[in-house]
């Protein structure tokens, strides 16, 4: 269970809801010492559900749109897995041949600005490549021109 704290200047740690954390700890105690693992690392600001809700509901509905007017069979799972390999991973190099291999990185780990690159990298492959120009979320676009 993860729980949300500060580090004071002096470098003491405040836990914010100590009385959920303390509950914690007892439901994990027993009737002699017990072994635990504690993490900390500092907070980050995740993609928001806003952002979460764009890039699912307007950018990644336009790309797979785009890629099936362009003849190719593919739904949002797929496209979004094309776009994260495209865009969004971590090269590791077999120490052996020297070749380079991309692992996809998921989005969910992505703070808010992270996230905000990996539209703009999607969006400007979009218009690039694809041809489709994406809105920005706050744009209001009109259907009738």
């Amino acid at each position: 269970m993860k729980f949300n704290a500060s580090i004071k200047p002096d470098g003491s740690l405040k836990i914010k809801n100590r009385k959920l954390f303390d509950d914690h700890m007892k439901s994990l105690a027993g009737e002699k010492d017990r072994d635990v693992e504690v993490e900390v690392k500092r907070k980050r600001k995740y993609r928001s559900v806003f952002q979460n809700a764009y890039y699912f509901g307007v950018v990644l509905h336009m790309v797979c749109e785009r890629l099936k007017e362009l003849g190719h069979e593919t739904d949002k799972d797929t496209a979004h897995e094309f776009l994260k390999s495209r865009f969004l991973f971590t090269e590791l190099q077999d120490e052996k041949t020297g070749e380079i291999i991309k692992i996809p990185r998921k989005t969910s780990s992505l703070s808010t600005s992270e996230f905000m690159d990996y539209l703009e990298d999607v969006k400007r492959f979009a218009a690039e490549v694809l041809d489709i120009y994406i809105p920005e979320p706050n744009e209001q676009v009109s259907i009738f021109d």
